[in-house]
């Protein structure tokens, strides 16, 4: 009995998991070969939502870093700027991402 093939109404479930199985390793490998996309390929709108409200918040601190440049100091302030923008770029690659996904 262990070593028989199933028919395919059977155990749909588990063939459709492994057709899954197989999208999620081919947009894996797609992923790695462009950067690091392969684990944003099924973003929920929940976390695209949470995402945008980060980068909400990430424009807003741009905004608070610009106006508190003087009392920071030159250096220090260009670093949390670079920092603030690169996140803000990954958010908005992944909502792309999420978008083209689904």
């Amino acid at each position: 009995m262990k070593g028989q093939v199933r028919e395919y109404g059977e155990k749909t479930k588990n063939i459709v998991s492994l057709m899954r199985g197989r999208e999620l390793r081919k947009n894996i490998s797609d992923g790695i070969k462009k950067f690091r996309v392969h684990h944003l390929q099924n973003i929920s709108p929940k976390k695209v939502k949470l995402m945008k409200q980060e980068l909400e918040k990430l424009n807003k601190q741009l905004l608070l870093s610009k106006i508190h440049k003087k009392s920071v100091g030159k250096k220090q302030f260009i670093q949390v700027q670079q920092r603030l923008h690169q996140r803000k770029k990954e958010i908005e690659d992944q909502i792309k991402k999420s978008r083209s996904g689904s």
